[in-house]
């Protein structure tokens, strides 16, 4: 039973982060979003997130990447392009 209890709260701790992504503010007309990737997701699933929100592709402004005890922040800022 505690191997079980423990095997869960590992499970919760280590995805409890979904790809994601959220509009931020419109620079000269473009777009600019944040994808939020944790936990087990790498910075290939941030780029993923971008890409179906972009279809004509987009530009990276920024990647960033923070660890903070058992948990790891991944962040990729951009801006769709137009065509």
């Amino acid at each position: 039973m505690k191997k079980i209890f423990l095997m869960s709260i590992l499970f919760i701790s280590s995805c409890h982060y979904f790809p994601y992504s959220e509009f931020l503010y419109n620079e000269k007309g473009n777009n600019v979003y944040e994808a939020h990737c944790g936990g087990q997701f790498s910075m290939g699933d941030c780029y993923a997130e971008a890409r179906k929100q972009c279809p004509y592709g987009f530009s990276v402004i920024k990647t960033d990447t923070s660890a903070t005890y058992s948990r790891v922040s991944r962040t990729l800022i951009y801006s769709c392009r137009d065509y």
